[in-house]
C-alpha cells in the first residue's frame, strides 16, 4: 500500500489461500514520515477456522513525499536601489526554510528570481516557479 505524507492510512487488506474466514485486522509499524513501514499480522487469528495454520507474508506501507509548489512573487526595483525582499507562496502551505535569491547584476534587465536556499524536509518535494525582477 502507498499513501502521501500527511494523508490517512489506506485500508490494510489481505487475501488468503486457500480462501477461508479469519478474524482480526492487519496493523503496521508506527511512523508518519516518508519511508516504508512493515504491515504486520496484527490481530488476525484463525479462531473461525482452527483447522488452518496461518503463515503470514509481510508487505510494506510506503509513505511518499508531498509535492510543494513554491512560486516566487514578482518584484521590481530601480537601478541603484537595494533589492526588495523576495517573497513566495507555497502550495500546499507547509513549513519551509531558507530564502530566495536572484541572478546577480545591476544593469537594467529582467533578472530571474531563483530558488536560492528555500528547502523543506524529506517529507516534501519542492517544485520551484521563478519570477522576474525588472530593474528600471
Amino acid at each position: 500500500k502507498t499513501k502521501a505524507y500527511g494523508a490517512d492510512d489506506p485500508a490494510l487488506t489481505y487475501s488468503t489461500s486457500p480462501t477461508t474466514s479469519l478474524n482480526g485486522e492487519l496493523s503496521r509499524n508506527a511512523g508518519e514520515n516518508v519511508g516504508a513501514y512493515a504491515i504486520t499480522q496484527g490481530s488476525i487469528t484463525n479462531e473461525n477456522n482452527p483447522n488452518y495454520e496461518i503463515t503470514y507474508t509481510s508487505a510494506n506501507l510506503s509513505i511518499t513525499p508531498v509535492t510543494v509548489t513554491v512560486t516566487a512573487d514578482a518584484q521590481s526595483k530601480v537601478y541603484g536601489e537595494s533589492d526588495p525582499d523576495f517573497t513566495y507562496t507555497a502550495s500546499p502551505d507547509v513549513p519551509l526554510s531558507g530564502s530566495l535569491s536572484r541572478i546577480t547584476g545591476e544593469n537594467v534587465a529582467q533578472d530571474n528570481i531563483t530558488q536560492g536556499s528555500v528547502t523543506s524536509n524529506s517529507n516534501y518535494t519542492v517544485v520551484f516557479v521563478s519570477a522576474k525582477l525588472p530593474i528600471s
